[in-house]
């Protein structure tokens, strides 16, 4: 992966996390004529897309409210029904009597959704803040954080006094759908530039969970994570396909969060029967 600045304008370059779970994603893009690979944490990759630095991005899909110019590009996505086990929020109290939390920066995505949880299936209206997840816990700052990505995975099992919420499962407990972490989105004309990339990238999915085995074989060389973890994580836990429940999901999450985007309602409940 890359991360300097654009030097061939007729390359396309593709932003995708450093995470595990994008992994199947870009496994088979490596070394692709005509693509480059650039990493950053998820908020990163939006930003990098907003001003142009990229073409393509993997984000966040609360990016399709704050950027209502993106298309969305192919059915490849990252995404769960129920447990997930990479996007947790930890408590140490009950989570209707959460008062402060701390939201992990990397995932825009997440610091929605778990304002939509504690809110509606919890009812709890806490205050919010960014602040390092890892810190706030061991200095007590709040209640609960929000930790996401590789971290959640490492965190969970060494935190004994905490409730760990997995957000994947509360909310298909809470909606009854598919959750839409991410997927991948194109500045407008991109497309036109590049037809082929729909294709390229389903292709590229379908040719990485075929690989998801030696995916995680590598992620037990260098990770936390043993190459079982790793597999069941890849191949149990996650989505790699937009499918009709999962886009009925998406659509569900972004009816939810406009009022937060757009600073409005944060202090209503909204429906989120199925």
């Amino acid at each position: 992966m890359s991360d300097s600045p654009r030097s061939d304008p007729e390359v396309v370059r593709l932003g995708v996390v450093s995470y595990l779970n994008a992994m199947p994603l870009v496994h088979a893009l490596e070394d692709r004529p005509g693509i480059e690979i650039v990493g950053a944490p998820p908020s990163g990759i939006a930003d990098w897309l907003s001003s142009g630095r990229i073409d393509v991005g993997l984000v966040p899909v609360i990016e399709l409210l704050r950027q209502p110019g993106l298309e969305r590009v192919s059915d490849a996505c990252v995404g769960s029904h129920g447990r997930v086990d990479s996007v947790l929020l930890l408590t140490r109290t009950p989570p209707e009597c959460v008062m402060s939390c701390a939201l992990d920066p990397h995932s825009r995505t997440s610091q929605v959704l778990v304002q939509i949880i504690l809110r509606d299936h919890y009812g709890a209206h806490p205050r919010f803040e960014e602040a390092d997840p890892e810190t706030a816990w061991s200095r007590r700052t709040h209640d609960a954080v929000l930790v996401i990505g590789d971290r959640a995975l490492r965190m969970a099992g060494l935190l004994e006094e905490a409730e760990v919420i997995d957000l994947g499962a509360a909310w298909a407990e809470m909606t009854g759908f598919p959750f839409v972490f991410a997927a991948w989105a194109a500045r407008p004309g991109v497309l036109q530039r590049r037809p082929d990339l729909p294709a390229l990238l389903e292709d590229a999915r379908d040719r990485g969970l075929e690989a998801a085995d030696a995916i995680a074989a590598d992620c037990a060389v260098w990770g936390d994570l043993s190459a079982e973890e790793a597999r069941v994580y890849l191949t149990d836990r996650i989505r790699y396909r937009l499918a009709a429940p999962d886009r009925a999901g998406l659509a569900r999450f972004l009816e939810l969060a406009r009022p937060l985007v757009e600073g409005r309602g944060s202090e209503e409940s909204c429906s989120t029967s199925g």
